[in-house]
């Protein structure tokens, strides 16, 4: 896949994360005080993670075709840091 499409590719991956996000903040708010602090908690840590791999597709926007494999590498370490995250916060919604 060629850094154009790849970029493309990930800003749809983006705007679905935000949609996941969006949703399980609404599910939080059926939780009672206690989780609720832990989920925020955690939310905080998702939210960073996001904006970690927003900021990585920037880069890789500007990063030219020589060297754009390397940011790549950094964005899919990202990428797989926010789903722990994101799944780790929605455990915390389940138990």
């Amino acid at each position: 896949m060629n850094r154009g499409a790849y970029v493309e590719a990930l800003k749809l991956q983006l705007r679905e994360w935000d949609e996941r996000i969006d949703m399980l903040a609404s599910l939080a708010k059926l939780a009672n005080l206690e989780v609720q602090t832990e989920f925020q908690a955690r939310m905080a840590r998702v939210h960073k993670k996001r904006n970690e791999l927003r900021d990585r597709m920037q880069e890789l926007e500007l990063t030219g075709e020589d060297t754009w494999d390397v940011v790549r590498v950094s964005l899919e370490r990202v990428h797989r840091e926010l789903r722990a995250e994101f799944d780790e916060t929605k455990a915390c919604l389940t138990v």
